[in-house]
């Protein structure tokens, strides 16, 4: 940051100075501000003084002949005030004053009173207040239809409303210039607060307009919602915060607790279950008896590694606005950036691991490994590529070699279509080989044809052998979900992979055993480890916290629905990710009630969820609509409510989620692929 803000400066001062020195820039005008400011801990959206209160510089070589002079650096202030305090839409007909253009006819802003000195005669500075005065009372009289404000007030000594005590500031400023017009005495300091205390009520009451809602609409808006809504009391705890600005802006903390809480009891299930199975323990055939009671134990010791990593995860990112400045994980690592680079490199090495043995498995090994190796290495070229050019501080401490090689390969835009383009060739190749009609698969060269496969034991858990084109979906679009992330969340997908697998182990069950997690166990986990994800990425109810570091990967222009894609996908990684690990658990148990019904079962608890939420939402910002904060916590909560509802749940778990889970299901093996092993060229 603090190199930009120089080079900003260098940028501002040559500017100047050439409007100094060269006679036909004697009257430019630059105005240099800001849109919002800036709090502690680097956001913004909140309502605090840092955030509200953005730079504004008046820089003109004419600006001498009006300047009071003043301190320069001025000391700093908490509330940031430093000379004057004016509002951003005031910027607009101060501009058309000073150009003389009309002011917009529907702008709320008053013509800033230093800039008058501008103009040695009392007429013209009265004739820009009036002009702007003038502007604001069409604006007062199109939002109030009626008789005319003047019209309006009979008694100025006890005004009741604040309508009619604008109206008495402007039968002031019509007595005044009446007065001005009969015989002249009239003071232009005692104008000039007349018309400033007319435009600026004006300005008030106009700019509170914007709170009017039209209640009925609202409140239709909520039953429609509400039809569709099943009430849980899960969706009852997350829409009784939504009536909270501080649970709003802290909502990470309500989805870890949650999901803690469930992770135990989902143990003391596991333990209550270990605890019946070796009461009752009957042999099974196909595994010793030793190793079936220690995979009973196997259900509580997985969950308890989910804990660890769940842990971790909520550690990573500092989110949220009352911490939002404390140290986690990823501040420590970028002190140590060969760590973070070492954890980003093992998840990279792991997944390039997954695709050649689990996508891939029945493809030769020789395309499989190439495929894999190529992807890995391009992605990770790509993403030290783009850390080299837009966080070079996260490279600091790697060798020169590397550093010089980041900085002489191919353009950004380059490398992340070969990374988009080899993810979807490698799928299109693993779904057409694996659903090509077996008859035109081409066994490798042998001397005889090879072996039917030996029939082998049933495996002793319910755990299914899974079709590679299930693993590859979800290998790939882990890739995809990785190069659309920060560099220093790269790691957090490692994590989620090692609880994916403990997911799995606890899913499972002996072979004369149910299985310890039912649909709806799930389903629950699945919502929690989405909105825990979302969150553990450093992602807030704050539009500040939107990350569009990687919006523009692959796109050369500004593509409206790319961008948007692109956005989503990189904020959303977390919950992204899960949706596809939900798909995997629903895929990884053989009992029919998971593989048959458990995914409708599932897309209607979702379903009901996403409604219940989304009605909460919409009532706290209907009941809340007068609040302080309706615009800076309410408005963008709602705007996440419409985005988790709209894109995550239709887009992603309906669409996407049952597409998954059609494809890992059928699997290229009518029907049980998923069950069979590989055989011939491929790698069982």
């Amino acid at each position: 940051m603090l190199p930009k803000q120089r080079e900003m400066d260098g940028i501002v001062k040559q500017i100047y100075e050439a409007t100094e020195r060269e006679a036909h820039l004697q009257s430019t005008l630059l105005v240099l501000c800001g849109d919002h400011g800036m709090n502690d801990a680097g956001n913004h959206g909140g309502s605090s003084p840092g955030e509200t209160s953005p730079a504004l510089v008046f820089i003109s070589p004419k600006m001498k002949a009006i300047s009071e002079g003043g301190p320069c650096p001025t000391p700093p202030t908490k509330d940031f005030e430093y000379y004057d305090l004016v509002e951003q839409s005031d910027i607009v007909p101060t501009l058309s004053g000073l150009l003389d253009f009309p002011v917009p006819k529907n702008n709320l802003g008053v013509f800033i009173p230093k800039f008058l000195r501008f103009w040695s005669q009392d007429t013209d500075r009265i004739q820009l207040l009036q002009r702007n005065a003038h502007q604001l009372l069409d604006v007062v009289n199109a939002t109030y239809p009626g008789p005319p404000l003047e019209n309006r007030c009979a008694d100025c000594l006890a005004p009741s409303t604040d309508l009619h005590v604008l109206c008495c500031h402007w039968k002031r400023v019509r007595e005044l210039l009446d007065l001005l017009a009969k015989d002249g005495d009239v003071g232009f300091d005692e104008l000039l607060d007349a018309f400033m205390k007319f435009s600026r009520h004006a300005q008030g009451i106009m700019s509170s307009t914007a709170s009017n809602y039209d209640v009925r609409l609202l409140g239709g808006g909520i039953a429609a919602g509400a039809v569709s809504a099943l009430l849980a009391v899960l969706s009852f705890a997350y829409g009784g915060m939504m009536f909270a600005s501080s649970y709003v802006e802290e909502e990470h903390h309500f989805w870890y607790w949650m999901l803690s809480g469930w992770l135990f009891y989902l143990l003391a299930k596991a333990v209550s279950y270990h605890r019946r199975q070796t009461l009752n323990f009957t042999a099974d055939e196909g595994m010793p008896k030793s190793g079936q009671k220690k995979a009973m134990g196997l259900p509580a010791w997985s969950i308890l590694l989910i804990l660890v990593g769940v842990r971790i995860t909520r550690r990573w990112n500092q989110t949220g606005q009352k911490f939002a400045g404390e140290r986690d994980i990823v501040k420590s690592l970028q002190s140590h950036n060969l760590v973070l680079w070492a954890l980003v490199m093992a998840t990279y090495l792991d997944l390039g691991r997954r695709i050649c043995q689990r996508g891939l498995r029945r493809q030769p090994f020789p395309v499989a490994f190439i495929v894999a190796v190529s992807l890995v290495l391009a992605a990770l070229g790509f993403k030290l590529c783009y850390t080299s050019a837009e966080a070079p501080e996260l490279l600091r401490g790697f060798p020169a070699v590397v550093l010089a090689a980041a900085d002489h390969t191919g353009s950004l835009l380059t490398q992340a279509r070969a990374v988009f383009l080899g993810i979807t060739l490698a799928l299109s190749y693993g779904l057409v080989t694996e659903w090509w009609p077996r008859s035109v698969v081409m066994w490798p060269r042998t001397t005889a044809p090879p072996p039917p496969p030996s029939p082998s034991p049933p495996p002793p858990s319910s755990l299914r052998v899974l079709s590679p084109t299930s693993w590859l979906l979800h290998d790939l679009l882990t890739l995809f979900l990785i190069t659309q992330s920060r560099a220093s969340n790269i790691p957090l997908f490692l994590i989620f992979e090692i609880q994916l697998h403990a997911l799995r182990t606890t899913a499972s069950a002996t072979s004369t055993s149910p299985s310890l997690l039912s649909a709806t166990d799930l389903s629950t986990l699945s919502v929690l480890l989405q909105h825990s994800a979302f969150f553990a990425l450093g992602n807030s109810n704050s539009l500040a916290s939107i990350d569009l570091s990687n919006a523009y990967n692959a796109v050369a222009g500004y593509d409206v629905r790319s961008v948007a894609v692109l956005t989503f996908a990189g904020n959303w990684a977390g919950p992204i990710w899960w949706l596809s690990a939900t798909v995997i658990l629903f895929l990884s148990t053989s009992r029919s009630e998971q593989c048959d019904g458990g995914w409708s079962r599932h897309l209607a608890l979702h379903t009901a969820f996403a409604a219940t939420a989304l009605v909460f939402v919409m009532a706290a910002c209907a009941a809340l609509r007068t609040h302080l904060f309706i615009w800076t916590v309410f408005s963008p909560k709602y705007l996440y409510a419409m985005a988790w509802c709209l894109a995550q749940h239709l887009l992603v778990t309906v669409g996407l989620g049952s597409a998954m889970f059609a494809l890992g299901g059928g699997g290229g093996a009518s029907g049980g692929g998923a069950l069979r092993r590989a055989g011939g060229g491929g790698r069982g």
